[in-house]
């Protein structure tokens, strides 16, 4: 079957099925051309909530499709992948989450969406990167403890120096570059958690504390060329790199 063959199939199923597809922008076009929402994370969940049908079908990371039965719990939530995962969300666990707490009992958790829902159970509340400065802001209690992502957690910091926001090591592996040669060694690092592993979806970059130039003396160029640099190491090991960002910050 040709892909054009494969897509009506899909759609086929989907209407003989009663299924929502919702596909994360980071997946392949031609899974994007056949789904009923696309987007972010949340924004998914979100859409979710409004389908009519009784069934959601995630193309995406465990946690997203977490995040749309938390927002949906009446529905029947699949994961396309049930193998499918993200490092920053699952980097951290209750146990540690609750250790720290008891260290720390005085701090108001936030949690970063990317999260399992384990975690979130903890957790006082839950932010996206777009309503993170806000939510913290309205947030009574000075001291706050943001997991996981601490390029967002930094971000909000520099924002709100109002508070006293504490961070854990963690974050997305990939977003934590701030050079070319450090892009080529995350690009090295995901190769061998693959070890020749066999991919249908491309290895995608993502960098997305945009907001926060100055801290890391960059520039447009200098964010581009970390992209170049990563795409171009992972497609010479034979797998399709994919760029995710704004229009208006990089391009290939």
């Amino acid at each position: 079957m040709n892909i054009q063959e494969i897509q009506n199939r899909i759609l086929d199923l989907k209407k003989q099925n009663d299924i929502c597809i919702l596909a994360h922008s980071y997946v392949a076009h031609e899974i994007l051309e056949i789904a009923d929402f696309t987007g972010d994370s949340y924004a998914l969940s979100v859409k979710a909530k409004s389908a009519p049908q009784k069934t959601v079908l995630m193309v995406g990371v465990r946690f997203m499709a977490e995040t749309v039965k938390i927002l949906s719990p009446e529905k029947r939530v699949l994961l396309a992948s049930g193998e499918a995962g993200c490092p920053m969300a699952e980097q951290m666990d209750k146990e540690l989450i609750e250790a720290v707490k008891r260290e720390y009992p005085d701090y108001t958790v936030v949690a970063y969406i990317n999260t399992t829902a384990a975690l979130k159970t903890i957790c006082d509340v839950c932010v996206t990167s777009s309503s993170a400065v806000k939510i913290v802001s309205s947030i009574e209690n000075p001291n706050i403890l943001f997991i996981p992502d601490c390029n967002l957690g930094a971000y909000v910091r520099d924002q709100l120096p109002e508070k006293n926001i504490k961070l854990l090591q963690g974050g997305c592996p990939i977003h934590a570059s701030v050079n070319e040669e450090e892009a080529i060694e995350e690009a090295h690092w995901v190769l061998k958690q693959l070890d020749g592993e066999s991919l249908d979806l491309p290895i995608v970059f993502d960098w997305e504390i945009w907001g926060n130039w100055n801290s890391y003396h960059m520039s447009f160029h200098d964010l581009n060329l970390m992209a170049h640099s990563f795409i171009e190491t992972v497609e010479d090991e034979g797998y399709e790199g994919m760029l995710y960002g704004s229009k208006f910050y990089l391009a290939l």
